[in-house]
């Protein structure tokens, strides 16, 4: 069992991995040992192969979803909820019976709290005590500090990576369309935490998003001195519409790679629908324009674009390539209420402090009692011999045999069933088996596993990417000190 003291463990890379290097380097550098993975590293989960000291996990709303995050490879007594999710739709932040509301264990766990509207929420209306929600700021908005600037690639170089052609005008597009797309087995999954709301909120994206590529198309159309990156988001399925506009134009392109802040800093505009990113336009003192064909009633749009000036119409985005407008569309209060801002302390070393005194004070570490729920105590997980023949299985020669079996729907053995089931259960997210079960269609099931899969496979990485990460960051801090 590999032992460390701080486990990171992510879900997506793009909005997280950064950060979470930000953080391993200061941790690191006071003299502690971290590791960084991601929750899908599920190869040994009946067996745990890291023993932390603490644990930070994505999210941490309940029992279940502290399961899904470790599932049953990590050992640990103390947890730290990183929760990068804190912006919501008012109803989502308003009811205590909410998918995003805590309870149960999360409870007890230490919150890292971007700004008061969090901290307030989570203490007030929710009950937890304060001493477990920690205001820190958003680790994000640290790499657009000045001593973290020479961390991004400039603009002629990333520019250069892509042959985007010398003097035209780079219009950046953050997507937050996670529904298009959508298999249905995953928009029944989804459906079945959130309720019937979820239909609307997917029809409301779908039209929202064959309207800003419309948008698109006839921007692209019309001139030939743009080029328009669509950044997708870390859950979203390419539909085929958006595939068309990247065959149709050789200056419209799809691209996942390097973080939004780093196409935010270098991009000559930058727009959005409903995406957070927003936030790291305003810090980074760039103009960001929010694209909206179908206008969002209050309660369907976040709280922080409350009263937002938006761009409802075509003739008004064409305007914006030509000249920005002068207000920042989102009010100032809105996001500053939402992410405390310390100029004089970076937040990578404020949240580094909360790790460090989580770990040394054991009124943060958690009862014996608590974590019973993460017991596996069903026949089908207690070690047998049953468990003793898939370890021979995996190691011998007769493992292409076994998997040939395992993907031979006509096979129906029990054994095999099973094993299958375990294989499913892996992969599918919060509920494990349960989730599923609200998948009527085998079709259907199928069809979201191999969603999943993919976006799994997106968001992996490795000691090697994050060694280079780690060593740009320190380059630049190196660098800003000399």
């Amino acid at each position: 069992m590999k032992k460390t003291d701080f486990l990171l463990l992510y879900e997506h890379k793009a909005r997280e991995l950064e950060n979470l290097c930000l953080l391993k380097f200061e941790l690191d550098r006071r003299g502690y040992k971290t590791e960084i993975i991601h929750i899908s590293d599920t190869k040994n989960q009946k067996n745990p192969v890291y023993l932390a000291k603490v644990v930070a996990v994505p999210c941490c709303y309940n029992n279940e979803s502290l399961k899904w995050a470790t599932k049953h490879f990590v050992k640990f007594d103390k947890v730290i909820n990183m929760q990068w999710e804190q912006i919501f739709r008012p109803e989502h932040e308003n009811d205590q019976g909410s998918i995003y509301s805590i309870d149960e264990i999360a409870k007890a766990v230490v919150h890292i709290s971007w700004g008061k509207n969090n901290y307030l929420r989570l203490t007030q209306q929710l009950g937890i005590n304060p001493e477990n929600v920690k205001i820190t700021g958003h680790l994000s908005l640290d790499f657009l500090r000045e001593e973290l600037r020479g961390y991004y690639r400039s603009k002629e170089e990333l520019f250069s990576e892509y042959g985007f052609p010398p003097g035209k005008k780079v219009c950046l597009f953050v997507s937050s369309f996670s529904y298009p797309g959508l298999p249905n087995g995953g928009l029944a999954d989804i459906a079945s935490k959130l309720g019937n709301v979820t239909y609307h909120y997917y029809q409301q994206a779908c039209e929202s998003q064959k309207g800003v590529l419309r948008w698109f198309r006839m921007a692209l159309e019309e001139r030939s001195d743009i080029v328009i990156v669509y950044r997708p988001h870390p859950s979203e399925t390419i539909v085929e519409a958006l595939s068309q506009l990247d065959r149709d134009f050789e200056n419209f392109h799809i691209i996942c790679d390097y973080s939004v802040k780093q196409w935010v800093i270098t991009c000559d505009r930058v727009y959005t629908w409903l995406s957070t990113a927003i936030t790291e336009a305003y810090y980074a003192g760039k103009q960001c324009h929010i694209l909206r064909p179908i206008v969002l009633s209050e309660n369907d749009d976040a709280v922080i674009f409350k009263d937002a000036l938006t761009i409802s119409d075509f003739e008004a985005f064409s305007h914006t390539i030509e000249k920005e407008l002068v207000e920042f569309p989102v009010k100032s209060e809105r996001i500053e209420e939402n992410y405390a801002t310390d100029w004089a302390t970076p937040t990578y070393k404020k949240v580094a402090d909360v790790f460090e005194n989580v770990l040394k004070e054991n009124r943060y570490k958690l009862k014996k009692k608590q974590l019973n729920f993460l017991k596996t105590n069903s026949k089908s997980e207690r070690k047998s011999v049953k468990d003793l023949l898939i370890v021979i299985i995996k190691r011998g020669f007769i493992k292409n045999a076994y998997e040939k079996l395992l993907k031979d729907e006509r096979i129906h053995l029990v054994f095999i069933e099973k094993r299958r089931a375990l294989r499913n259960e892996a992969l599918i997210s919060q509920s494990e088996m349960a989730q599923s079960m609200t998948i009527e269609k085998e079709s259907d099931l199928n069809q979201y596993l191999a969603y999943l899969k993919t976006i799994n496979l997106r968001d992996e990485t490795n000691k090697e990417e994050i060694d280079i990460i780690i060593a740009r960051i320190e380059k630049s801090l190196n660098h800003r000190n000399e």
